[in-house]
């Protein structure tokens, strides 16, 4: 079992050593700097291959599109390689496999025929062939099916809030797909005007929403205008009809069109709503801290009426509330602590005491098992200005280190030591 690993509290930060230095560990610094390269490359995919289909755009071997290609080609090509040799979790997500026979079948049974179908560089291939089989070249969106699991992986790896992170993937969804749809909206007009400059003469052909819109407003049609004004034409349909807000000025004037605007009608709801979901449950997580406070205070109002406190006590009690509110760091933490592993939570609690740990000599120079179970039986403590921590004549039953904040040690009314953090 030497090439099988099991998570222990470093597991993130530490690449486990194994006896094949070739095989990449799925989250090293290297596989993760490739992710991001090859998550650019994605998002050019994205972007390029339904522009360059949808409006018919045309490059030769020299221009700077093509090298572009051509490169976004390579990586993908040299990851379907770098796959066989990076290793994977397993389904309960408590080993990394690094054995390269188990990746390699593994990464067969998976994703790799997809992979390789995605890699192939179908506009190469075909060239200046029919046009109509241009539209293979959507065949390269399939790259997109690895977007998942670079963001499985970078997921692990970024400190970002899971709220803010699930409305910035919406929000690339939604940009993503009314790209796709404005370039899907044009390419019916360009399928049924025979791939080129649609000639006013010309018989047989379907009217299209082109030759509407022109006919309405009584302008030059589109198909003479620069590409970037057919394109924001088209953007402006497919923003206002995912968002069901269709103005009428741009129709469907063909079954096709109208099947197209359709879909995209189903598809901008269900995006919408899916979106309304997230941003509300997102608000609801952000005042969460605020809800309870509030909640707090109620019940510390009932009990005061309820127990007849008086109010200078009352007021006392307030300010403590508010102060330990903007003192405490990070309300969570005891949660957050209950759900890791004791290893972890040792780790944890080590790197948050530092300070405190180093500035006290006995802890400082001790064994590092002795400080874990030191710091394991610690517990956080908050107390409000001149509140009294311990009397003298007390008994001595706690020892109390000062993490945040200042303590001043009276005799009466004379200060004879002031203590700081640690």
């Amino acid at each position: 079992m030497e090439n099988v690993h099991v998570f222990d509290a470093g597991w993130v930060e530490k690449v486990t050593r194994h006896p094949h230095w070739w095989v990449i560990h799925p989250f090293s610094l290297f596989r993760r700097r490739w992710d991001i390269v090859l998550m650019l490359c994605l998002w050019y995919v994205a972007l390029c291959v339904p522009f360059v289909i949808g409006f018919e755009v045309q490059y030769e071997e020299t221009s700077a599109l093509y090298v572009v290609d051509r490169i976004v080609d390579c990586f993908f090509i040299l990851d379907v390689a770098f796959n066989f040799l990076t290793g994977y979790t397993s389904q309960d997500h408590a080993t990394i496999v690094m054995q390269p026979g188990k990746i390699a079948r593994h990464y067969a049974k998976t994703w790799l025929v997809f992979d390789l179908i995605a890699s192939v560089p179908v506009d190469l291939m075909l060239g200046n062939f029919v046009r109509v089989m241009k539209l293979l070249r959507l065949v390269k969106l399939f790259r997109m099916l690895r977007l998942n699991r670079i963001l499985h992986r970078l997921e692990r790896k970024m400190s970002i809030k899971y709220g803010l992170w699930q409305v910035i993937k919406f929000a690339c969804v939604v940009l993503c797909l009314g790209h796709w749809l404005a370039c899907a909206w044009y390419l019916m007009h360009t399928l049924e005007s025979g791939w080129g400059e649609r000639a006013s003469t010309a018989t047989g052909l379907k009217p299209t929403w082109v030759d509407a819109l022109a006919e309405s407003h009584g302008t030059e049609p589109l198909y003479h205008q620069s590409r970037w004004s057919q394109y924001l034409t088209c953007v402006y349909w497919a923003m206002t009809t995912m968002t069901t807000i269709g103005y009428g000025d741009i129709v469907p004037s063909n079954v096709d069109e109208r099947i197209l605007t359709v879909f995209a009608e189903l598809m901008g709801s269900s995006v919408f709503l899916y979106g309304l979901t997230q941003v509300t449950g997102l608000i609801a997580n952000i005042n969460s801290s605020d809800v309870e406070f509030q909640k707090l205070m109620d019940v510390a109002n009932e009990y005061f009426e309820f127990r007849q406190i008086p109010v200078p006590l009352r007021v006392k009690v307030r300010e403590f509330f508010h102060y330990k509110r903007a003192s405490s760091l990070f309300y969570g933490e005891k949660k957050l602590l209950a759900h890791v592993s004791d290893n972890i939570r040792a780790e944890l609690q080590m790197w948050s005491l530092r300070r405190v740990l180093n500035k006290t000599p006995f802890l400082r120079d001790a064994d590092e098992k002795f400080v874990k179970l030191i710091v394991h039986k610690l517990t956080r403590k908050i107390y409000g200005p001149r509140e009294i921590v311990i009397r003298e004549g007390d008994i001595a039953d706690e020892m109390y280190f000062v993490a945040h904040g200042e303590v001043e040690i009276l005799v009466g009314r004379t200060r004879i030591a002031y203590l700081d953090a640690g």
